[in-house]
């Protein structure tokens, strides 16, 4: 299965490649079931890695199969991304075992996944719903608006209400994301769309049961060098409104170096 992602123009998310391992054969996939016909068993593998379509130094493909074998090839960095005195982290990859049929091959990949961090059912199963498809260029993204929809998530039983891109002071005048910071004001709510800030949605939505969610994007200048900054605006908005989910979107990791400072920013905000 090769997935993909930024949904700006792709629809198709999940690609599907049925195929028998005999002389080689190289894939692009993000997960991989290697299954023996003849026994009901088999391996998986995780490449815990970006999509396929947006790896660093990606070398075209992902596996390379063959009857009884299986071969991981693109690890996410080149040799100058070494570094002597820092560990510098590659994409992993997981293996697994299974046995059975296609529910049970899906149950052992899900329990590797439910334990690799600790599960919060609150925190970790949830449903989020965000303002994305019907705000109409940003008018429509208001307080009375996003109250009325506050109390539409709470009787569709909606865990999460998600403001999206258009929030935040300034969004019309920076497209990109560039130079974000030029704009002291950045990251605050847009006074003309919130005029009493994001305390009355986050209020309603605390009687409701709904939590409030943020849009944000990091600014991609430099390699993600405002990093620290972009960290710092999500723990202030944490700290003013109790707000601790964000839909992170717009990244744009064109080298290591990039990489490592998105996952700096997040370890930060953690």
């Amino acid at each position: 299965m090769e997935f993909f992602d930024i949904t700006d123009y792709h629809n198709t998310l999940v690609k599907y490649c049925d195929m028998l391992a005999y002389n080689d054969e190289i894939s692009r996939e993000n997960l991989l079931f290697f299954h023996n016909m003849e026994n009901e068993k088999g391996i998986f593998f995780l490449k815990e890695a970006p999509c396929s379509a947006v790896q660093l130094f990606y070398p075209g493909a992902d596996f390379i199969t063959s009857l009884g074998h299986v071969k991981c090839i693109g690890i996410g960095m080149a040799a100058t991304d070494l570094r002597p005195n820092n560990w510098v982290k590659a994409y992993s990859i997981v293996m697994g075992v299974y046995s059975g049929n296609d529910e049970e091959r899906l149950l052992a990949l899900r329990s590797y996944q439910k334990n690799q961090r600790k599960l919060i059912k609150s925190r970790d199963e949830m449903i989020m719903m965000n303002t994305w498809g019907d705000r109409r260029n940003i008018t429509r993204l208001k307080e009375d608006y996003c109250l009325r929809e506050i109390e539409k998530c709470s009787q569709l039983g909606i865990n999460y209400f998600q403001l999206d891109d258009g929030w935040q002071e300034g969004a019309d005048t920076l497209p990109l994301y560039k130079d974000v910071y030029k704009n002291p004001d950045y990251w605050t709510p847009n006074k003309k769309l919130f005029p009493n800030g994001l305390t009355p949605l986050v209020k309603r939505g605390n009687e409701l049961g709904v939590k409030v969610a943020l849009f944000l994007n990091p600014s991609f200048e430099y390699s993600n060098n405002d990093w620290q900054k972009d960290a710092d605006s999500m723990i202030r908005i944490y700290k003013e409104y109790g707000i601790r989910n964000f839909k992170i979107d717009g990244i744009l990791l064109t080298n290591k170096l990039a990489e490592t400072r998105f996952r700096e920013m997040l370890d930060k905000v953690m």
